[in-house]
């Protein structure tokens, strides 16, 4: 797995991102930057990064899980439920 660095202000984390050609790319693309929004218990921002759903993408989430939104296109960060997506 690949540690990342994910800042807000003055909070720093570390996270990890599991080893697919997505979490390859979005490497490859930081850093990323953007405005945060707030979605259910989601905190998301857009960025620049145009790619396809992989095969084994699923929709279903947990607290703690980082995804990568291809409609947006958007970096997620999801701490809690969201609305329209069934937690595992």
């Amino acid at each position: 797995m690949q540690k990342i660095n994910i800042s807000v202000e003055n909070l720093s984390i570390e996270a990890e991102l599991f080893e697919t050609p997505t979490a390859r790319k979005m490497m490859e693309a930081l850093p990323l930057e953007g405005s945060v929004n707030v979605w259910g218990e989601e905190i998301y921002f857009n960025i620049k990064l145009h790619l396809e759903l992989e095969p084994d993408a699923q929709a279903d989430v947990a607290a703690g899980d980082l995804a990568y939104w291809p409609a947006g296109p958007a970096f997620c960060i999801f701490f809690g439920p969201t609305p329209g997506i069934q937690p595992r």
